[in-house]
């Protein structure tokens, strides 16, 4: 009896091995088997092709929610708390819609743009996060000097994520600019300028600050959707199929001969398919965020 790994799988520590006689009875039309162990067979493993996300493998790696360990290592680093003020913000926006009309809508509108300029603090020189990125993914020793690159990954991949991360320096940088401009850091105080040029010099920075933000931002997100996606599809085509192909070849290696040697390459290539599996789920919610600011 074959069992769907999309669907909750025996364990492991509970993997009953397949008894060869009963194997060879199915195969030879032989009925009479009085003396094997029917359930026995409820174990033989046969995996389908992983399905479009492995749920239960991802989230196996994930830290529990329900933990207030899990939220304080979260909140202890800088990307942890703008995901934190990040969900706050768009949940304030939400809720500025759900209450559209009335006069509550504005208390989440007014919390909505405060969480957006608290945010803004915390990308100060994260363009130089971007370009010590770049040096170490190996994108400058592809252009100049291709022998020399360590990177094992392939060509295609370098460069689209190197494009990504151009794409999100310019979007930090501007977005830098914009935070910056208004606060008033560009601001134009000699006595012969009036505060209301002033303010509108201002304006005028933020609005092209912005601008050139949001270009590299949609530049980078494209470089980044194509890289996720063929960075999915070739995993699922080949680390997928592959681990799902050599699991088949033990799980019937198994049943025709239950040794040590046998079993050993069964548990080997069952922890191959479910590395596949949890690689798989990393990438699909790559694939699904690719980048959200």
């Amino acid at each position: 009896m074959s069992i769907d790994t999309s669907q909750d799988s025996p364990p492991l520590k509970n993997f009953k091995f397949p008894d060869a006689r009963m194997k060879r009875k199915q195969q030879e039309g032989d009925n009479d088997d009085d003396d094997v162990d029917e359930n026995s067979c409820d174990y033989y493993f046969v995996p389908t092709i992983a399905p479009v996300i492995s749920l239960k493998q991802g989230l196996q790696r994930k830290a529990t929610p329900y933990a207030l360990a899990s939220w304080v290592k979260l909140a202890l680093t800088l990307d942890g708390r703008d995901k934190i003020t990040k969900v706050c913000q768009y949940s304030a926006r939400m809720l500025a819609w759900w209450y559209m009309g009335s006069h509550q809508a504005k208390r989440f509108q007014s919390m909505q743009a405060s969480l957006n300029t608290s945010r803004k603090a915390f990308r100060l020189g994260r363009s130089l996060i971007e370009v010590q990125k770049i040096r170490e993914s190996g994108f400058l020793d592809l252009l100049f000097n291709e022998s020399a690159t360590k990177k094992s990954d392939p060509a295609w991949k370098i460069v689209g994520s190197a494009l990504k991360m151009i794409g999100l320096m310019g979007f930090w940088a501007g977005d830098n600019v914009n935070f910056l401009a208004g606060g008033g850091l560009f601001d134009d105080f000699r006595q012969d300028v009036t505060q209301k040029d002033r303010m509108a010099r201002r304006g005028e920075i933020k609005t092209k600050a912005a601008l050139f933000a949001n270009r590299f931002y949609f530049f980078g997100g494209v470089a980044g959707l194509v890289t996720s996606l063929r960075s999915y599809l070739t995993h699922r085509q080949t680390s997928v199929r592959e681990a799902h192909s050599r699991l088949m070849d033990s799980s019937k290696a198994v049943a025709q001969n239950g040794d040590d040697k046998n079993k050993e390459a069964w548990k080997e290539a069952k922890a191959a398919w479910d590395k596949a599996r949890e690689e798989q789920f990393s990438l699909f919610v790559a694939l699904l965020k690719v980048r959200t600011a």
